[in-house]
């Protein structure tokens, strides 16, 4: 009979085209998958103290090192894009407007959503429960513009002076 390992192989998504980490044991039908190496590990050595498996040296090693470099991805930002960020016409308003209002949460009007950036969107985030989402060093977090009417009063309530920000865009004459 052969030994029950956990094993983690990272595959393509059945639900999108996205890679994922397959977290297994051999000959068990369980299966996890997760969309981080970090969190693959972890769940690893969680299924190895919870089921008494050992997992694979290989899967180590490799989560490991897909751990290691993703840290280098992220220390070492893509110079071109925080340069496309830092002059973007919705950037420099924030800038400006967080200079003049610095104890206003600033929202941005984009399309259909309300954006907050940076401090004002990790604050808005833990207000509303909302996602954040990181890209780069930028930090945002939006909701649909309709949702305006749920959002506004519960920030007021929680103490915070809010500024909303429309985009105008200038037509040719």
């Amino acid at each position: 009979m052969e030994e029950k390992m956990i094993v983690v192989n990272r595959t393509k998504s059945n639900s999108s085209s996205l890679m994922v980490w397959q977290v297994a044991i051999t000959g068990e039908t369980f299966v996890k998958y997760c969309k981080s190496p970090l969190k693959a590990l972890r769940l690893a050595f969680l299924l190895k103290k919870s089921k008494g498996v050992n997992i694979a040296m290989e899967t180590i090693a490799s989560l490991k090192q897909e751990i290691s470099h993703q840290k280098e991805r992220l220390q070492q930002p893509d110079v071109e894009s925080i340069e496309v960020q830092e002059t973007s016409v919705t950037m420099r308003r924030f800038k400006e407007f967080k200079s003049k209002h610095p104890d206003a949460l600033l929202l941005f009007r984009n399309g259909d959503f309300f954006t907050a950036y940076y401090q004002d969107a990790e604050d808005i985030s833990d207000i509303l429960g909302i996602a954040i989402t990181k890209k780069g060093k930028r930090i945002t977090a939006s909701f649909p513009y309709d949702a305006l009417d749920t959002y506004l009063p519960k920030l007021v309530r929680a103490g915070k002076r809010v500024a909303i920000c429309e985009t105008k865009t200038e037509t040719a004459a």
